[in-house]
């Protein structure tokens, strides 16, 4: 077989490979292993194709056609304008998130919040908090986490984006180990929650691939995540400060109810028109 000579001529290659995934999916999933699996530039570049790419470029095409999601295939990802390194040791960042973090950046801007305390609870891959960081520098952001693994990730992340947040191990349901010497003006998560009975709603690859800890929550009470993080909230949120919670669309009401009368609340919709996220203020 004569191989595609130009960059261009291998990425339409690769879309001929990956068609069964949809037109609008092949182009970017061909786009990502060029750009991000190999590095290249530009995938639709006439310039001539490194030959020494072909056989790491095979390999990635075979790993995706097998069903392993291309952000790990690739090694790399992109959150809010960050490269983010990704494996199996954390979450594959969702664009969800990134509207979260789009919602706290333009409910503070930085001439009325030069400077926050912030923390990011059960920050997986740390790119809630390194696109914090990255955007308000002044911002002084720590992050936890109950995975060893993801919070090497994180600091690997950290490391490579030259960004000053700290990452440190903590189990949000034993409060006992979050050790929070002093308050937050801001508090963020995206935790676990989705109850294992939606699991075969759920894409194949994403049970298959990634990290069970940071997506299920416990059948028995979908929302233990939920009323752990108010409990910390209620001690360590200065007064006025902000709770932004990732939701479960299903739940979200739910979550709404688990608050008192110190708080004031709004949901906010995604993309999707989904009840996706909850803004709380602390009003003590």
């Amino acid at each position: 077989m004569d191989l595609p000579q130009s960059t261009r001529d291998v990425y339409l290659f690769l879309q001929q490979n990956l068609y069964g995934r949809g037109e609008r999916e092949a182009a970017a999933v061909a786009r990502a292993l060029l750009e991000d699996g190999l590095g290249l530039p530009y995938a639709r570049s006439a310039e001539p194709f490194p030959e020494k790419h072909w056989p790491r470029l095979l390999k990635l095409l075979e790993e995706v056609l097998q069903g392993r999601p291309v952000a790990y295939v690739c090694g790399k990802t992109w959150f809010y304008h960050l490269p983010i390194h990704c494996d199996e040791r954390a979450l594959i960042p969702r664009p969800e998130t990134e509207e979260l973090v789009h919602h706290i950046l333009e409910d503070h801007p930085p001439e009325s919040f030069p400077a926050l305390q912030v923390l990011d609870i059960g920050s997986g891959s740390g790119c809630i908090a390194l696109a914090l960081k990255k955007q308000r520098p002044n911002w002084s952001v720590r992050a936890i986490d109950l995975s060893e693994e993801a919070l090497c990730l994180a600091r690997e992340n950290a490391q490579i984006l030259q960004l000053d947040v700290s990452f440190d191990w903590a189990d949000v349901l034993r409060p006992e180990t979050l050790k929070a010497e002093s308050t937050f003006d801001l508090i963020v998560s995206n935790p676990p929650y989705i109850s294992p009975d939606e699991a075969s709603q759920m894409d194949a690859s994403v049970i298959k691939y990634e990290p069970h800890l940071a997506l299920f929550a416990p059948r028995e009470d979908p929302l233990v995540f939920y009323r752990a993080m108010l409990v910390f909230a209620e001690r360590q949120l200065k007064k006025g400060g902000r709770l932004y919670l990732e939701l479960n669309a299903f739940r979200a009401e739910e979550v709404k109810r688990l608050f008192s009368l110190r708080w004031q609340l709004e949901i906010r919709l995604d993309m999707q028109g989904k009840k996706r996220f909850l803004l709380a203020r602390f009003t003590g």
